[in-house]
């Protein structure tokens, strides 16, 4: 190559650089769409946002449902839900902050938290709050930066995003958390060990509205049983696309009892009917299916054969994987093969 043909390729890179360079910069400084009011922002964790697409796939959350239960042309819902956060990881990672930008007087603001504020995770390393109402502290050295500071109890952080939404003249709706896919004598776990009580106590000590999710999804749920209920659960905490109508379902008729007449004149007319859930079949794991052992006098070999019948969804992944080891032990001892049956508990 000589040495002009070298100075023509060197400039067209450099042209085709600064091309880069200047489309990359008009996309981060392109307005952001306006926010709308009158506004309902929806501030939660997965349960309330998640999951891609339609939902169709995969677990999806209740403020994505709950959309098309307003008029768009009365108030203008906006899910800002976080997959991962914690009532105290939200304020701390400026998401909060954002919301409150926005808020204006005479919007409304959904909260619901609990999911993720009793452990930490691999991808949310430092989100714990202190269990309870009060407004006691407890210093820990955060696992991301290793400094020691103070953290408060969960009812404490809802208490914080009461103050912050009054200062601005709009009204908050504290949410209960929606109960989990654990199931006690045929009946959903309720309660949520202690959050949806501190929910309950923060929003009556600050003055805020309260919805009780946790109770009003819960009595939806029971009464489509724990067999019946398999496909609105993805997995233990999330829901599927079913689920979060589920939910969403559970939040308006939540709403409604609260009586906000503005809310309620928000409401839409022609909701879609929601689609019916598929039924799935009962499945069975048998253990003891070593095919080269007949029923005289020849040894084991120690193969094992799960046979797996039915429909199986995601939820039910772990109680295979636990129950495998079940049926390992009852191949080699010579146990009957197990069935599970419509009752038996996943996990």
């Amino acid at each position: 190559m000589t040495k002009s043909n070298r100075s023509l390729v060197f400039a067209c890179c450099i042209i085709a650089l600064c091309l880069v360079v200047n489309v990359a910069a008009q996309d981060q400084s392109a307005p952001r769409p306006a926010t709308l009011h009158p506004a309902l922002f929806l501030v939660g964790d997965s349960i309330m946002k998640t999951g891609s697409g339609n939902g169709e796939r995969g677990p999806w959350g209740w403020g994505s449902e709950i959309i098309p239960f307003f008029d768009p042309a009365k108030i203008h819902v906006y899910n800002e839900g976080r997959g991962g956060r914690s009532s105290r990881g939200y304020i701390e990672e400026g998401a909060w902050q954002e919301i409150l930008a926005k808020l204006q007087r005479g919007d409304f603001v959904i909260i619901q938290f609990g999911h993720n504020d009793a452990a930490n995770s691999q991808n949310y390393p430092d989100r714990i709050s202190v269990k309870g109402n009060g407004d006691e502290t407890e210093e820990i050295e955060s696992p991301v930066t290793h400094q020691k500071k103070l953290i408060h109890s969960y009812g404490w952080y809802l208490r914080q995003y009461v103050k912050d939404v009054k200062s601005k003249g709009a009204t908050i709706i504290i949410c209960s958390p929606a109960p989990r896919n654990t199931w006690i004598e045929g009946h959903i776990k309720r309660g949520f060990d202690g959050y949806a009580q501190w929910a309950a106590e923060a929003a009556k000590q600050s003055g805020a509205l309260f919805l009780d999710l946790n109770t009003l999804a819960a009595n939806r749920y029971d009464a489509l049983g724990q067999e019946g209920s398999r496909p609105y659960f993805n997995d233990l905490q999330h829901t599927t696309k079913f689920g979060a109508r589920v939910n969403a379902e559970a939040v308006v008729e939540g709403l409604k009892q609260l009586r906000l007449s503005k809310l309620a004149k928000a409401l839409a007319t022609n909701v879609p009917a929601t689609a019916k859930a598929p039924q799935l079949q009962p499945f069975e794991v048998k253990g003891n299916q070593d095919e080269q052992q007949d029923a005289a006098k020849t040894p084991r070999t120690g193969k094992v054969l799960l046979v797996l019948a039915g429909d199986l969804d995601r939820n039910l992944q772990r109680w295979i994987c636990r129950r495998t080891a079940v049926a390992f032990r009852q191949a080699v001892t010579g146990g009957e093969p197990f069935t599970r049956r419509p009752h038996d508990s996943y996990f």
